[in-house]
C-alpha cells in the first residue's frame, strides 16, 4: 500500500505510530471489526491518520486473508431513473468506510445486461443488492449475500427491504375520491413485478369499493415514453370521463405532465396527476406533483445494514417494511364537473 506521493510502502504500522495505537487496533478499525471493540474517538484517529499518510488497505491481501472481498454490488434497473441515486446515496452513507460499493446500472431486455452482471460476480463481490427487475438479470441464483429492493411477497427464503405500498396507494386514492374524482386513469409499468402490482391493484380497489372506476395504460418507465403514451391515450381517458390520472412512478408522472401541457390540458384543473416515489425534484413541478413518497434514502441505508447483518452471519430470511406517507401538493383538486 502506498502513500499519496507514492515514494514508499504505507504500512499499518505507519499508521498505528501516527495515530497511537497498536497495529492490531488499525486493523480492526480499517477492517470494520472495531463495532464495541474500539472507542469512537480512537476509531476517527485511525481513520484520520490512515487519510493523512495516503494509506489504502490491500483488497486483495485481505481478500485472500478472509475470503472476502469487502465490496458489494448495487445491481438496479433504470439508468434514468433518480430513485436509484437516492438509494445508492443510503447504500454509501451507511456502508462508510467499512464496504466499497460497485454499481451495475442495467435496462431490462439490454443485450449487455447479463454480461455487465457476470462481470460484477467474476470481479469476486461479497454478495449484491439489487432490486426485482434487475433480479431477473442475475441469471443463476448468486450463492453470496443477497438483500432484495422493493420486492413484496417474496422470495420468502430472501432478506428483503421494501415499503408499505398498500397503506400509501390506499391513502392517495382516498385523497382522490374525498376530492369527488370517481373516473381514474392509471400509467403503469410494463415489467409486472410485484411493486408495480400492488401499487395499481391496491388504489384499484379502493377506488372500486367507492364505486369508481380505473383504466389502465402501460408505458416504459421514461419520460419520452410515457409522453408518447399519454399523447395517444388521452383522448380515449377524456372521452371516458376520466378526471385523474395516477402514475406508478414520479418519471412517469413527469412525461405524463410533458403530454398534458401539450394537449393544453390543465392540471389540475382539467386532470388531477399524481405519483408513487416524491423524488427531490417532484415539489419544483409546475403544479407542484402530490406524491406517496416512498423513502428511497432509507431504503439504501436499511438494505446495507441487512447486508451487514448478513455478512455477520445473520441469515434469516425477513422482509423490512419501511411506512410511506401521503404528499399532496398543488397537482390534484376537484374536478370541473361531478
Amino acid at each position: 500500500m502506498r502513500g499519496q506521493s507514492g515514494t514508499r510502502r504505507v504500512t499499518a504500522a505507519d499508521v498505528a505510530r501516527a495515530a497511537g495505537v497498536s497495529a492490531a487496533t488499525v486493523s480492526l478499525v480499517v477492517n470494520g471489526k472495531d463495532t464495541g471493540r474500539v472507542l469512537p474517538e480512537t476509531r476517527r484517529r485511525v481513520l484520520d491518520s490512515a487519510r493523512q499518510l495516503g494509506y489504502e488497505v490491500d483488497r486483495r491481501a485481505r481478500s485472500l486473508a478472509t475470503g472476502r472481498s469487502g465490496i458489494v454490488g448495487f445491481v438496479y434497473s433504470g439508468l434514468l431513473n433518480p430513485f436509484f441515486a437516492e438509494v445508492q446515496l443510503g447504500l454509501l452513507e451507511r456502508f462508510g468506510e467499512r464496504i466499497q460499493m460497485l454499481s451495475v446500472g442495467t435496462e431490462v431486455g439490454h443485450a449487455t445486461a447479463r454480461g455487465n452482471i457476470s462481470a460484477m460476480f467474476a470481479f469476486g463481490v461479497d454478495g449484491v443488492i439489487v432490486d426485482p427487475i434487475a433480479h431477473e438479470s442475475l441469471g443463476a441464483r448468486p450463492t453470496g449475500p443477497v438483500v432484495l429492493l422493493d420486492s413484496p411477497g417474496g422470495p420468502a427464503d430472501r432478506v428483503r427491504v421494501g415499503f408499505d405500498l398498500r397503506t400509501g396507494a390506499e391513502a392517495l386514492a382516498d385523497h382522490l375520491l374525498g376530492l369527488g374524482h370517481r373516473s381514474f386513469g392509471y400509467l403503469d409499468s410494463p415489467f409486472g413485478t410485484a411493486t408495480y402490482q400492488l401499487r395499481r391493484q391496491a388504489l384499484e380497489e379502493r377506488v372500486r369499493s367507492a364505486g369508481g372506476t380505473v383504466s389502465t395504460a402501460t408505458s416504459h418507465l421514461t419520460v419520452e415514453a410515457v409522453r408518447e403514451r399519454t399523447l395517444r391515450q388521452w383522448p380515449s381517458w377524456h372521452a371516458q370521463g376520466v378526471t385523474a390520472i395516477v402514475c406508478a412512478s414520479d418519471v412517469m408522472a413527469y412525461g405524463a405532465l410533458e403530454a398534458l401541457r401539450t394537449l393544453q390540458v390543465p392540471v389540475p384543473e382539467g386532470v388531477a396527476l399524481a405519483s408513487f416515489d416524491d423524488l427531490p425534484t417532484s415539489h419544483l413541478l409546475a403544479p407542484a406533483l402530490t406524491c406517496v413518497r416512498l423513502p428511497a434514502l432509507e431504503l439504501g441505508r436499511r438494505a446495507a445494514t441487512a447486508f451487514l447483518d448478513l455478512l455477520a452471519g445473520d441469515t434469516t430470511p425477513h422482509e423490512v417494511v419501511l411506512p410511506t406517507e401521503l404528499i399532496v401538493r398543488a397537482s390534484t383538486g376537484r374536478p370541473l364537473t361531478p
